[in-house]
């Protein structure tokens, strides 16, 4: 049994004055102390304290490869030797996208975001490209249930619950119906 956390306890100390419970993540404030990690390898890590343990959530997921895989470090090595960012169009991103197609076959396009709000914005607008409205409604609190939020008229929700019915959604293109894809997302507010 692992009994050694003295540099964590210094650590958890420090961090309570600056991070809210001394963590950065509700979730990690375990007991004895939360875990504070300085290097990994392969599946193991190593906290400040020289514990090694075996990490099988795989830091969440991203790890699924261990930690610094010989490959992943070799290609991260050649890209910071490179910009960091353009702030325009480079051909890593078409590549990156073109991975994406090939591993995720519904995928038509792909498009990167810089934060959850931007994702949420595409997501909107390729939902109205897609049902052929061209504005959104206004946000109104519901007369008959305070608290709920309401958007457009009852009929608009009906449109727009029929929009996502299977038949229409299930197979059905859009070139199909006559309406291109660029036609659609214009009418919806340029990408």
């Amino acid at each position: 049994m692992i009994e050694n956390w003295d540099r964590s306890k210094e650590l958890l100390a420090r961090a309570r004055q600056s991070l809210a419970g001394g963590v950065s993540s509700p979730f990690r404030a375990k007991a004895p102390v939360p875990l504070y990690f300085e290097d990994g390898c392969g599946p193991r890590l190593r906290d400040v304290d020289g514990n090694e343990y075996i990490d099988y959530q795989l830091a969440w997921g991203p790890m699924i490869l261990g930690y610094k895989h010989p490959k992943l470090v070799e290609a991260m090595r050649r890209q910071a030797e490179l910009p960091a960012c353009y702030g325009a169009q480079h051909e890593l991103e078409i590549s990156v996208a073109e991975k994406i197609q090939g591993l995720v076959l519904c995928a038509e396009r792909v498009a990167f975001t810089s934060s959850g709000s931007e994702a949420v914005q595409v997501a909107q607008r390729l939902a109205r490209a897609f049902t052929c409205r061209r504005r959104r409604g206004a946000a109104r609190v519901s007369a008959r249930r305070p608290g709920l939020t309401r958007t457009g008229s009852e009929r608009g929700l009906e449109r727009r619950r029929s929009a996502l019915e299977p038949s229409r959604c299930s197979g059905t293109d859009l070139e199909s119906q006559g309406r291109s894809n660029s036609r659609g997302l214009h009418g919806a507010g340029a990408l």
